[in-house]
């Protein structure tokens, strides 16, 4: 056997020499860039940029709003979760705690069921959640309750029982810092409590019991993790120990609670899979498949309101969320991010239903109040002028391209806009798109998000959407921002 390895040995360096010794490819850097808000934390809402506040009125509620211009591919927003669970088919490939995925894993001391990606995570989450959870996790799976279930019990089972009772007699909305991990902020968001039905509140109450009864078997109620193995028997009943009616009351109360915030303000959290780049090339991750690994819950994004066509996109670094820019937004204007259905792939009617269905409210935003075309739908027959006058108009001049003339009058303020000026400002446009879009199939994304904001700081200046221009420049900057988060080679 030695001297079948020395020949293997002398074939390998042989082979070395006849290569002309190449050197190592590099290795991959499987972690993205961390992102930094632009400019300065805001004072009242610390995971906020301070290009945006948060305002209140009797329709809205509460709603992002932008405190001056914001410029498109601007951190508007970093948030760690106050709340995660990783689905149960990635508890084997990827952290429990900050849901990356493990190229090396560090398994629970205690279960078989989940795994880490350091020993920071695996502390964080044995002297937390993990601690109550190591045993009942299976039966949580097998049960078939849903992430939104496993979410609301996460939520007690990451505090102490005692920080629970210690805020039970303050649980209104602080006047300080509005802190991602105080329960309070996520207990005072959107419930729709008057609004529901008997039948709704049965459903939920039936789910409560069950994962009161977990927590019982888990030791949550005597303050410390469970160490003898569950007997099945334990399960026979729902019944809880009558010793532990007050916590009964007080964790229901909040179990339940969490299960009707959860259905309005959880966000799926996801990563983007993508093929194994060539030796010396840049991993192309903007057509990668987007998937779907756990959820959780962010108070202060949960603030921001729906609109058709959003301002914002989001993506995952570790369990933090970002959100950053993806047109100009002026000041003033309303900072909206997209609950699902959006203007240019589904129609009005679809939007309006799957919105009131599912998050019980009418979309008024300017895409379904003015009925905007979908994307396919978009004529090109004519440019959308920004009316041109010295007084404020919110009037767009449509111009047919075969128009021979250059000024043009606004037909609300009747002033004229000269659309040679305007022309010339956009003949730059098709190139540094071109110059994006090489950028961004070649996998260099910041170069590419500097072509793209640059178009759209043209087109804002001249144009008014929709137009498909406009939406195509959009939509690249987007995939090229989402390939800046989270992802996995396949």
């Amino acid at each position: 056997m030695r001297t079948d390895a020395k020949i293997m040995l002398e074939i390998l360096n042989k082979g070395l020499v006849l290569a002309g010794n190449p050197s190592d490819p590099e290795p991959l850097n499987k972690i993205p860039p961390k992102p930094k808000l632009a400019g300065k934390h805001n004072s009242k809402f610390p995971a906020a940029s301070e290009a945006i506040t948060i305002d209140t009125d009797d329709v809205k509620g509460r709603y992002a709003t932008a405190t001056r211009d914001i410029s498109a591919g601007e951190v508007l927003l970093i948030e760690k979760a106050h709340s995660g669970v990783l689905l149960a088919e990635f508890s084997k490939t990827h952290c429990q705690n900050c849901f990356l995925k493990c190229p090396i894993s560090l398994p629970c001391p205690k279960c078989p069921n989940v795994i880490f990606c350091s020993d920071k995570c695996l502390e964080t989450a044995l002297k937390s959640y993990h601690g109550y959870e190591c045993q009942i996790l299976p039966l949580i799976w097998k049960s078939g309750c849903s992430i939104t279930c496993q979410i609301a019990l996460r939520m007690i089972t990451q505090n102490k029982k005692d920080y629970f009772l210690s805020i039970s007699n303050d649980l209104k909305p602080q006047l300080g810092a509005y802190k991602t991990e105080d329960y309070r902020n996520i207990y005072n968001l959107t419930t729709h409590e008057e609004k529901r039905c008997k039948q709704d509140f049965l459903h939920r109450t039936e789910m409560v019991v069950f994962l009161i009864k977990v927590l019982e078997l888990t030791g949550y109620f005597d303050g410390k993790p469970r160490t003898k193995p569950i007997e099945m028997v334990e399960l026979n009943s729902m019944a809880v120990n009558e010793k532990y009616q007050g916590d009964v009351e007080l964790i229901g109360g909040y179990l339940l609670r969490n299960l009707q915030v959860l259905q309005f303000n959880a966000h799926e959290v996801f990563e983007l899979q993508v093929p194994k780049p060539k030796v010396d090339k840049n991993i192309i991750k903007h057509d990668g498949k987007s998937v779907f690994l756990a959820g959780a819950v962010f108070p202060t994004l949960a603030l921001f309101n729906h609109s058709c066509e959003p301002g914002v996109v989001r993506y995952f670094y570790g369990s933090h969320i970002v959100v950053r820019a993806v047109k100009n937004i002026k000041k003033g204007e309303e900072v909206c991010e997209n609950y699902g259905p959006i203007f240019t792939t589904v129609p009005k009617e679809k939007r309006q239903m799957e919105l009131k269905d599912r998050y019980w409210f009418d979309c008024e935003c300017i895409p379904c109040k003015e009925n905007w075309p979908l994307y396919d739908e978009m004529t090109e027959n004519y440019m959308r002028f920004k009316c041109d006058s010295d007084n404020p108009c919110p009037n767009v001049v449509a111009v047919p391209y075969d128009c021979t003339e250059f000024m043009i009058q606004c037909g609300l303020c009747q002033q004229y806009t000269n659309i040679l000026k305007g022309l010339k400002s956009l003949q730059d446009t098709e190139m540094l798109y071109r110059l994006g879009r090489a950028a961004m199939d070649e996998g260099k994304y910041g170069e590419a998000v500097k072509k793209f904001t640059e178009v759209l700081k043209l087109y804002d200046a001249t144009l008014a959407p929709p137009y498909k221009s406009y939406y195509d420049c959009v939509q690249d900057l987007r995939r090229c921002l989402l390939s800046m988060g989270n992802y996995s080679i396949i």
